[in-house]
């Protein structure tokens, strides 16, 4: 299985072992139809791929990427949910639509689509001003030392990340929400049993959702 750097959903830990409730859903349903998974960290393009190429067999998150267009057999459910926040240091009105982020300047992360989202901010005539920040406490600090409108990123990596590094207080708003799913590369030799002993095992574990797994993985209050 492949996986990308997005705690707590996964993320390689100090001892340079995968962990995350993604992977504890995976590793779960996995045992659950009878296999063995082994994990490794992709940069978040490159994984994409390697899934298609076959060098990942499966991966656990979104499946609107191009590169998924034909190279995947993709789940017929949804497996969890991903919420796409607008944050800022002062109140801001919201961002409803892709124009609402015209003239403004906003912070992206490196490697992800924004729901497709990010080829109306590349282009100039929108006059939208975006830096790209590597990781979620590197957004944090930029977020505070440059002057930028909005930071977009992600609920529950930012939770994780705020307690990484000190900020003042963030003002946010929901923006979408992205429902990732499984994904089986069709080179797998075997990939729609594969797909339909993860599909089963799923709706086994899980009927009720998988919002219980993720409390473990969120720092505690202070």
């Amino acid at each position: 299985m492949g996986y990308v750097e997005f705690a707590p959903y996964y993320y390689t830990d100090k001892d340079g072992n995968a962990r995350g409730h993604m992977i504890d859903m995976a590793n779960a349903m996995a045992e659950h139809a009878g296999y063995t998974l082994t994990f490794r960290s992709y940069p978040p393009r490159r994984l994409a791929r390697s899934v298609v190429m076959g060098k990942a067999d499966v991966f656990l998150g979104m499946s609107t990427l191009a590169d998924f267009a034909s190279g995947v057999l993709i789940s017929s459910m949804p497996i969890d949910t991903i919420e796409l926040r607008a944050y800022s240091l002062k109140p801001m009105p919201a961002i409803n639509t892709k124009e609402d982020l015209n003239g403004k300047r906003i912070l992206l992360l490196h490697g992800y689509s924004y729901g497709d989202w990010f080829n109306h901010i590349k282009d100039p005539s929108n006059n939208i001003e975006y830096h790209m920040a590597n990781t979620h406490t590197q957004a944090l600090i930029m977020l505070e030392r440059r002057p930028i409108d909005y930071l977009l990123d992600y609920k529950l990596p930012i939770a994780f990340a705020t307690h990484e590094v000190q900020t003042p207080k963030l003002y946010h708003h929901d923006v979408f929400t992205l429902r990732p799913r499984m994904m089986v590369s069709k080179m797998h030799p075997h990939s729609e049993e594969v797909m339909k002993k993860f599909e089963e095992a799923f709706l086994a574990l899980y009927p009720n959702g998988v919002e219980h797994l993720k409390a473990q993985y969120l720092p505690k209050p202070e």
